[in-house]
């Protein structure tokens, strides 16, 4: 099995996000029940919810962040902050812009409110974590767009992902995309072949097993170019060269491009035949159609599966789709029916790690308004990333390229399937 190409950039964020919860309780059944949508992430829902409403600054600014709606996330969450510097709220807020921040690589905004975050907890010093990544983080450059345009690409097959042509510091490469990668990663050897700046750190990386290793050096891509898209200070996280996902690719194929960069696209849309276009026109903005948001640097979409709407990480950059424990508690009839026990060896840049699965035999689901055939479908028993606690699983490359084409909008917020491909890809 191919390893898969996740991998986090842990940093101040999200031991905060994950720990604490809302711990103020509204009077009013409406306000229970927009806390639990929250503390659940069940973005979609919550967007509905408080469509029309004067809702708390906190959820409107959630829904405004997960739906990439920058300006009015900021105007919402700094008003939550104001108000109670030191609530709780405030804490989610800040968390919210951090990593609203982060996706979007603009670190000095995300330093500051890392800063202002620790300044809040009255009586709790920084931990040797926080204290290691605001050092990393404060060391990069804000990514910046110095020019943009439509651009038809030939893409190559890297087993199943998308291998796109690019250029940093003038010198070519071919690296896959990857939707849920919150930094772009590359090898050190790859660093050093494009003449990138590398800074040590001593921050820590999960990776697709939910496995944390140290690590923490970044490299920065002073001109990255894709298409006619060119952009200054591009930071990359560095891998030793024995370590996967890169261990058998040769120099140039060494790397991944990650969410700051495809989010700054803002469109694309590969096709069977082997061409991707990258930064065409998007579709108007409709907060109510939109199928993809945001959960923290993850994009999620909705899948429909016996006539509900399901959320799964929406990756490009793995291979392999799997369903997650909240598919096993809900669907446990089916499981129990249909599933046969088994096992699954996941490998990521920490290691391989075996998994007790239920593999289904088929299920059939709608994705991106498309009919998908998931065939041997394993479902995970525990927990391995974060968002497998909450989300219903990962929708891989095998089944967005069952299409024979796939759009992506991150300016509409949309996921577009087209028709059956049959063929052979080139």
């Amino acid at each position: 099995m191919r390893p898969s190409f996740k991998l986090r950039f842990v940093h101040v964020f999200l031991p905060l996000g994950m720990i604490l919860s809302m711990a103020a309780v509204f009077a009013a059944d409406r306000g229970a029940d927009l806390k639990f949508l929250y503390d659940g992430h069940r973005w979609f829902t919550l967007r509905n919810a408080i469509a029309n409403s004067g809702a708390p600054e906190l959820y409107q600014g959630a829904v405004a962040a997960a739906f990439d709606q920058r300006d009015d996330a900021v105007a919402h969450l700094q008003r939550a902050i104001t108000a109670a510097p030191n609530s709780q709220g405030a804490v989610e807020a800040r968390v919210l812009l951090g990593h609203l921040y982060m996706r979007a690589g603009q670190y000095s905004k995300a330093v500051s409110m890392a800063k202002e975050q620790i300044a809040a907890r009255v009586g709790k010093p920084p931990s040797d974590g926080d204290r290691a990544t605001l050092a990393l983080l404060g060391k990069l450059p804000d990514m910046a767009v110095t020019a943009r345009g439509a651009s038809i690409l030939r893409y190559e097959m890297r087993g199943a992902n998308l291998s796109v042509p690019i250029s940093i510091n003038e010198k070519p490469a071919n690296f896959v995309l990857d939707t849920d990668a919150n930094m772009s990663t590359l090898s050190e050897s790859e660093a050093k072949r494009l003449g990138m700046l590398i800074l040590d750190g001593a921050v820590a990386v999960v990776g697709v097993t939910g496995g944390i290793k140290p690590g923490g050096r970044v490299a920065i891509a002073q001109d990255f170019v894709i298409g006619n898209f060119h952009f200054k200070n591009v930071a990359f996280f560095v891998v030793r060269d024995d370590q996967e996902p890169f261990v058998e690719f040769p120099a140039g194929d060494r790397g991944i491009v990650g969410m700051p960069v495809i989010l700054a696209l803002q469109t694309l849309r590969w096709r069977h035949e082997g061409t991707i276009e990258i930064g065409f026109a998007p579709q108007p903005k409709n907060l109510a159609r939109a199928n993809i948001c945001f959960d923290n640097e993850d994009p999620v979409t909705q899948i429909e599966f016996q006539k509900r709407r399901l959320e799964f990480v929406m990756d490009t950059g793995g291979e392999d789709s799997e369903l997650w424990p909240p598919f096993a508690k809900e669907f446990a009839g089916l499981l129990s029916q249909e599933g046969k026990k088994d096992s699954k060896t996941m490998t990521g840049f920490e290691g391989s790690k075996d998994f007790d699965v239920v593999t289904l035999p088929e299920v059939h689901f709608t994705l991106g308004g498309f009919h998908d055939v998931f065939r041997a479908a394993p479902v995970l028993m525990k927990p391995t990333v974060a968002p497998s606690n909450w989300y219903y699983g990962r929708a891989g490359m095998d089944l967005l390229n069952q299409a024979q084409s796939a759009t992506m909008d991150f300016h509409a917020m949309t996921l577009t399937l087209n028709k059956k491909w049959t063929g052979t890809r080139k």
